[in-house]
């Protein structure tokens, strides 16, 4: 939707929260605002299990609050994983 590099004003990141509310969204978001300005919605029947699932996701190190770096998790699971 977005071009590249574009930053969401605090305004319009509003709307899209109340469009998403108004469209029977949940917020899910597994980790604090303080960690992270990434947020998850569903509009799931049953919310509780796509955010068991994230928090799992979370707590394994799956799930980075900083997308910046992604693999770093991977990496880190994995050499854990063969020690």
């Amino acid at each position: 939707i977005y071009p590249v590099g574009y930053i969401i004003k605090d305004r319009e990141f509003r709307a899209w929260k109340a469009l998403l509310r108004h469209a029977g969204c949940i917020k899910i978001t597994p980790f604090e605002k303080e960690d992270s300005e990434l947020q998850f919605w569903t509009r799931s029947k049953d919310p509780d299990k796509d955010k068991d699932t994230l928090i799992q996701l979370y707590n394994c190190r799956f799930l980075q609050t900083n997308p910046e770096k992604p693999y770093k998790a991977i990496l880190e699971c994995i050499s854990r994983c063969i020690r």
